[in-house]
C-alpha cells in the first residue's frame, strides 16, 4: 500500500524520568510505503531542541498511533524510546513496546515476542 487510506501517524515527544514534557509532541509525516511487514516513512525530522542541553534522565520517546475509523479517533499501537546517553549519530535499533505508554520506564513489556524493531538513522548538528 502506497499512502492512501494509510493508518498509521508517528509522532516524538522528549520526557523527563518522571514523565514530564520537555517538548510538545511532534508529529511526523505518515508512512511512504507499507509492505508485509514494513513500514517505511523515510522522511528526515528534527527535534526542536539542542540535546547537549538536556538534562540526564531524558528520553526521546517514538509513537506509533493509528487511525480508528469505528471510533473516529487515533490509538497509540506501540512506542520506542532513546535515553539521552544513547543519542548517537549513525544507526539506532529500538525495542517496541505494547500500550499504555510508560513514560518513566519502569514497567515496560515488549510489544511481540518476534524480532520486531524501529530503526532509525540519527544525524546530530552541532551548535
Amino acid at each position: 500500500m502506497i499512502n492512501g487510506d494509510n493508518p498509521w501517524k508517528p509522532c516524538f515527544v522528549i520526557k523527563d524520568y518522571l514523565g514530564v514534557a520537555m517538548t510538545a509532541i511532534q508529529d511526523t509525516p505518515v508512512a511512504s510505503l507499507i509492505k508485509d511487514n514494513f513500514i517505511i516513512f523515510n522522511v528526515a525530522v528534527e527535534v526542536q531542541k539542542c540535546i547537549e542541553y538536556l538534562p540526564s534522565g531524558v528520553a526521546v520517546f517514538f509513537e506509533l498511533k493509528h487511525f480508528k475509523p469505528k471510533k473516529h479517533k487515533k490509538s497509540l499501537k506501540c512506542y520506542g524510546f532513546l535515553e539521552r546517553d544513547e543519542i548517537k549519530p549513525g544507526a539506532a535499533v529500538l525495542e517496541l513496546y505494547q500500550k499504555p505508554i510508560d513514560y518513566r520506564r519502569r514497567k515496560l513489556k515488549l510489544l511481540t515476542v518476534k524480532a520486531l524493531y524501529l530503526h532509525l538513522h540519527l544525524t546530530l548538528h552541532t551548535m
